[in-house]
């Protein structure tokens, strides 16, 4: 697949960013479990970054068949740690990882995978088609499809709930993630879940890229609202 070059690029690129961002949340955040939960979630998206740019990136049918499979996968990790982070955020100091809870909301990633990698039962197979990689689906497909779309419907239902019943800086707070998230839905969601239904796979490189604009909304919400309760020492220079 020709031209790909600077697409490939810009995907690997922005694994080191969100890992660094996972990273700096982690250890500055007083809320350990509110940190854990969003590192997990960061990282999941430089994981799906990564696949992307791997799926487009490799020139033979199993190394690009594993790399759509784990596509999918990622998605699973996304939906489930999004989900997992309302929970945790509306009770930072009470939720336990330890719990049937958690077990349940990561047992879809368990699952995907082996209907994905063992079974191989989402994903049929991968050709191209005037110069684009293309996928086929089977069955399984649309099961992967309500889980994913469930998941970030009642994380984003869970997330608006809290905003109304909220007031001050942590509504402020909560309006900020509720909003960066939304753009993830509805850009990359767009590219990367609704369009293929349609067997258009050309804008699938730019899901990740247009999670920047999350990236953009988190950092300034840290900076302005002590998202995750982290404080900066920013002087008016550095800024």
């Amino acid at each position: 697949i020709e031209h790909l070059g600077y697409k490939v690029f810009l995907l690997f690129l922005i694994c080191p960013l969100y890992a660094a961002l996972a990273t700096f949340v982690y250890f500055k955040s007083k809320i350990k479990t509110v940190s854990r939960v969003f590192a997990l979630f960061s990282c999941s998206l430089a994981i799906w970054s990564f696949g992307t740019g791997m799926f487009l990136a490799v020139n033979t049918y199993d190394r690009s068949i594993f790399w759509a499979m784990f596509l999918y996968f990622s998605g699973t990790l996304i939906s489930a740690s999004f989900l997992l982070f309302s929970y945790v955020y509306e009770n930072p100091l009470k939720y336990k990882f330890r719990s049937i809870k958690t077990v349940l909301l990561f047992s879809p990633a368990v699952g995907s995978a082996f209907l994905l990698f063992i079974n191989h039962s989402i994903v049929r197979s991968v050709f191209e088609l005037h110069g684009v990689r293309v996928l086929s689906y089977d069955g399984w497909r649309i099961v992967w499809e309500i889980q994913f779309n469930g998941f970030l419907i009642f994380a984003f239902y869970r997330f608006f709930r809290l905003c109304f019943r909220s007031e001050g800086i942590y509504k402020a707070q909560l309006l900020y993630i509720t909003v960066a998230n939304l753009t993830i839905n509805l850009f990359a969601g767009f590219t990367n879940v609704f369009l293929p239904w349609f067997g258009v796979f050309n804008y699938i490189w730019l899901g990740p890229p247009l999670t920047l604009i999350w990236f953009s909304i988190v950092s300034y919400a840290i900076l302005k609202y002590r998202l995750m309760d982290i404080r900066l020492a920013v002087t008016s220079a550095g800024l």
